[in-house]
């Protein structure tokens, strides 16, 4: 409640080493894109959201790592409003900042994510 975000994969450590066990081109792909899951989750917390009931959302509570993996990796439009308001941007322009972001970053990694902001983008110029 008061704005505070930790970030750790201590909790996930047990069930990704015996899940990943060998593999570790797998592994660094998938910690890579949970990294962003959980970074975006915190950073909401530390602009005073709380966790999502509404939507699928990167705000929901994950307590398990097969849960943040399934988990969404955007705000549902509640919590993107409240952040917007709060931090007062462009929605128009942030999804073409992250869809830049994301093709820099991997466009393999994460084409389900770019391709799911080039659709809203579209809806949302329209």
């Amino acid at each position: 409640m008061d704005g505070c975000g930790v970030f750790s994969f201590r909790r996930y450590y047990d069930e990704m080493s015996s899940i990943f066990k060998g593999s570790n081109d797998n592994l660094l792909k998938k910690v890579t894109k949970l990294d962003g899951k959980i970074m975006l989750h915190e950073v909401g917390h530390l602009f005073n959201l709380s966790h999502c009931i509404y939507f699928n959302c990167v705000m929901n509570g994950c307590n398990n790592y097969v849960e943040n993996m399934n988990a969404w990796f955007e705000f549902c439009p509640i919590c993107l409003r409240k952040i917007c308001l709060n931090l007062k941007f462009d929605v128009l322009e942030r999804f073409k900042g992250l869809i830049k972001g994301l093709i820099k970053l991997s466009s393999e990694l994460y084409s389900e994510e770019i391709s799911w902001y080039r659709a809203r983008l579209e809806n949302l110029q329209k």
